[in-house]
């Protein structure tokens, strides 16, 4: 599940630099990623399942007595899920796009940390739960070149690991793993510098496009 989740966020990645002669860029809407994992799970042989409601997830044969499905998640989704025997939750999987700070996955982790709390321990131990998100950093005046890009990007992955340490004290039951899924410079792309009439100019602008995921796993 692990590979699938990253291979999809990959190839996503991969379409987009196709269509934009291979410069690539940020995906427009969460939806594009969710189904790009959501096939890649699919083809891997995965029960899965998109927008599937999590108090299904947390059914009456998995959850713990004293949880109130309908009370506790009301109608909250989750973009993919993975089911085993269409009656076990064994992954949930939710995305987000032009993440800037740890905030904007926090809820998300939540949400996926509610399901686990919600489990009987056996079940709980058998999940894992992702939080899959894109960076996007545009250019500016002082930001242009490839190490402009890898030096942002690395300062605001840096600062999301360091708030997800403290959020990691809160929850001292649960691991968490930030994981990068793009490797070297990819997702990086320098503003574009051509010739033009036997002159040097700048021409498309650059930008550092990249994926990660934090993966949740039962202590």
């Amino acid at each position: 599940i692990l590979d699938a989740v990253r291979n999809g966020t990959r190839q996503l990645a991969s379409e987009i630099a196709d269509l934009t002669d291979y410069r690539g860029g940020p995906t427009t809407t969460e939806y594009l990623l969710t189904a790009a994992i959501a096939r890649t799970l699919l083809a891997a042989g995965h029960d899965t399942y998109v927008e599937r409601q999590y108090r299904k997830m947390c059914n009456m044969m998995v959850r713990k007595a004293d949880v109130d499905s309908k009370q506790s998640f009301g109608g909250q989704r989750a973009d993919v899920c993975v089911m085993l025997n269409s009656v076990r939750a064994v992954a949930v999987i939710e995305v987000k796009i032009g993440v800037s700070t740890f905030r904007k996955v926090k809820k998300d982790l939540l949400k996926i940390l509610n399901l686990f709390s919600s489990m009987k321990p056996p079940h709980a131990q058998s999940l894992l739960g992702f939080s899959v998100f894109q960076i996007h950093i545009k250019q500016t005046e002082d930001r242009y070149l490839l190490e402009h890009f890898r030096s942002s990007h690395a300062a605001r992955l840096a600062s999301i690991s360091a708030d997800l340490r403290e959020f990691e004290r809160e929850w001292p039951g649960f691991r968490f793993d930030l994981q990068q899924i793009e490797s070297g410079d990819d997702g990086l792309v320098a503003q574009e510098l051509e010739w033009v009439e036997g002159e040097k100019t700048w021409g498309m602008p650059g930008h550092a496009t990249r994926h990660a995921m934090i993966v949740v796993r039962s202590a």
